[in-house]
């Protein structure tokens, strides 16, 4: 993991601030490819604010020959207050 820094990001009209992280994972063998994935976490509890997700690999499958899988998303939290 590597610390990027600390940011903000803004939840329902609030700026919190934040360490944003990422994970970069690397794939070989039956499974290659790679993986990044940036998280934002509130400093004070670990909650995840925000992830975004950059993943491509190509699996091998003894059925079907290879398979390719692509992951590009973003995540965000809507609210810091649970809904019960």
């Amino acid at each position: 993991m590597l610390f990027l820094g600390d940011e903000s990001v803004t939840v329902a009209g609030r700026t919190l601030p934040a360490r944003h992280t990422r994970w970069t994972t690397t794939f070989s063998g039956a499974t290659e490819g790679g993986a990044v994935v940036d998280d934002w976490f509130e400093p004070a509890t670990g909650l995840v604010l925000r992830e975004e997700r950059h993943i491509g690999l190509r699996v091998g499958s003894p059925f079907v020959g290879h398979l390719t899988y692509a992951d590009n998303s973003t995540y965000e939290l809507l609210s810091t207050t649970p809904a019960r």
